[in-house]
């Protein structure tokens, strides 16, 4: 990771008391997915309100049979497919605008 990426990322890190020398075994997908999960905590977006939560309730209240398309070691083998580089690329790119994820995150969401 460059150094002025790891130099950013900790800055952010550290705001929610989170240390990234906790995380160096982590996969730069990883480290990825950390911090849109953290952006979403702190926009206005309703989790409970997503159509996928909704659609899965309405089929739990009907006694469907809820099977999943892909599990986590899916999509896990698939974020690991992609180039050290490419993660690498997708991190930074989301870390230079962290400040805007929130918002971003709200316009792509449903509001609290």
């Amino acid at each position: 990771m460059p150094k002025d990426l790891y130099r950013e990322l900790s800055l952010i890190l550290d705001r929610y008391e989170l240390n990234l020398k906790d995380f160096h075994s982590f996969a730069p997908w990883l480290l990825d997915l950390m911090l849109l999960d953290i952006a979403t905590k702190e926009s206005n977006v309703d989790s409970e309100k997503s159509v996928d939560l909704y659609l899965l309730n309405k089929a739990e209240e009907m006694g469907k049979q809820i099977v999943s398309l892909e599990s986590e070691e899916v999509q896990s083998e698939i974020f690991s497919s992609f180039t050290l580089e490419t993660q690498v690329q997708t991190l930074q790119k989301n870390v230079r605008h962290f400040k805007n994820l929130p918002k971003e995150t709200e316009q792509s969401g449903l509001v609290k």
